[in-house]
């Protein structure tokens, strides 16, 4: 499996007065970005408004950062919305793109309540971009307190493209339990670790 390397940016969506976006700014985000250095970017999260987006809005930012990258960024999509069958559609939408995984927050009104519950979500959206990685946004904004050291284990063997984590939680401990699972066989950048990723499981968490 491939991992995240470098610098991962979660560039913010930019809207005009009128509270639409502004879709041509996204090139030149996506230029600075380049021009800095940053090798990757984690697109429509928190930070993008995804939630906030309607679907027709979020297919179009997902096609403008692809063709305003010029191959030169890792765009992993955020496809995670409040009703199941958005993101679904955001996800299979996804697997036409030339992007480097697609990633969903878990469900934050009628939240799962189990470790299981919530790998069946995840399940479903990951077979929906077959061809991508996929990442599961652990966020504390989401309301969700399930064990995700016990989510990566129960993962493993049903979500086939399963690369990962991207992990918002403050809790460092259960950090650094999920690095461990399988001996280091997910990916897991954090905001916590300024997003930026190494090789081995060890030089993670010496960051």
């Amino acid at each position: 499996m491939e991992k995240l390397t470098g610098l991962i940016a979660a560039p913010h969506t930019p809207f005009n007065s009128h509270g639409e976006v502004n879709y041509p700014v996204i090139d030149q985000i996506a230029e600075h970005l380049i021009g800095q250095g940053v090798k990757g970017v984690y697109v429509l999260g928190t930070t993008g408004e995804g939630i906030h987006c309607s679907v027709a809005e979020r297919k179009k930012i997902a096609e403008r950062w692809v063709a305003a990258s010029h191959g030169k960024l890792s765009i992993t999509l955020h496809t995670g919305a409040l009703s199941i069958a958005d993101s679904l559609d955001l996800s299979r939408h996804a697997e036409t793109l030339d992007i480097f995984a697609t990633s969903v927050i878990g469900p934050c009104f009628f939240k799962p309540s189990s470790v299981d519950d919530l790998v069946e979500y995840c399940r479903l959206n990951a077979a929906a971009a077959p061809s991508k990685g996929f990442y599961y946004y652990h966020s504390g904004m989401s309301g969700l307190s399930l064990d995700m050291e016990q989510f990566l284990i129960a993962a493993a063997d049903k979500i086939p493209n399963l690369s990962g984590m991207k992990f918002n939680s403050s809790d460092m401990y259960e950090f650094q339990r999920c690095l461990r699972v399988n001996n280091g066989q997910f990916d897991i950048p954090s905001a916590w670790t300024n997003f930026c990723r190494r090789g081995s499981p060890a030089e993670r968490l010496a960051q």
